[in-house]
């Protein structure tokens, strides 16, 4: 298995406690650092059979009128933009697997 955070101090702890796990620091909101973890988890299993992608980041609360567009654009760009297309060459390369389904 192989994890990610942004959190450094949280990944030590935890690879203390799973010392089988295999961790990556990465910020969720720069494509580049998403698509370099995807490839040192892909190179640290050999593969990669099922992805699980629960990261991102919170935006502004308030009503829709008091919303700054550019906080929610940062967020909408974050969750669904760069963590859904960084990702997705890299696994497409990858041997299939029952668990990976592309229609």
């Amino acid at each position: 298995m192989f994890v990610c955070d942004i959190d450094g101090a949280g990944l030590a702890e935890l690879a203390e406690e799973l010392p089988r796990l295999a961790t990556g620091l990465c910020d969720v909101s720069r494509r580049e650092q998403i698509e370099r973890m995807v490839a040192e988890a892909a190179q640290a299993l050999g593969g990669i059979d099922v992805l699980i992608n629960n990261a991102g980041i919170a935006g502004p609360t308030a009503p829709t009128a008091e919303l700054d567009p550019d906080a929610w654009e940062k967020v909408l760009q974050v969750d669904l933009k760069d963590l859904g297309i960084s990702w997705d060459g890299e696994v497409r390369r990858k041997r299939p697997s029952p668990c990976i389904r592309w229609r």
